[in-house]
């Protein structure tokens, strides 16, 4: 399939690789799999400790006051849409999902 590519854009040809994680997991499979146990033991998936965890650490990592730790990549870009006052009755445009 060939897609339409704007003029002042220069299309991409071959494949991107695929990253391989493995050398990096690796080298975290202790702490992972410790997480993981610790995580199973309290039963709580959502909204745990964990979650509060990585929240703070990421808004350290990109300087902001807090974070929010969404489900996926929809509600992600719900929320960032929604704090930037759009929606609510208008037509709202983002991109054809395959």
């Amino acid at each position: 399939m060939r897609m339409a590519v704007a003029p002042a854009l220069t299309p991409v040809s071959g494949q991107v690789p695929m990253v391989d994680l493995r050398g990096a997991l690796a080298a975290a499979d202790d702490a992972i799999q410790r997480n993981l146990s610790q995580l199973h033991q309290r039963g709580q998936y959502i909204l745990g400790p964990q979650t509060a965890a990585f929240e703070e650490a990421f808004a350290c990592a990109v300087g902001a006051a807090s974070s929010l730790g969404v489900a996926s990549g929809t509600a992600a870009l719900e929320l960032c849409l929604r704090s930037a006052g759009v929606g609510g009755g208008g037509c709202d445009v983002t991109i054809r999902w395959r």
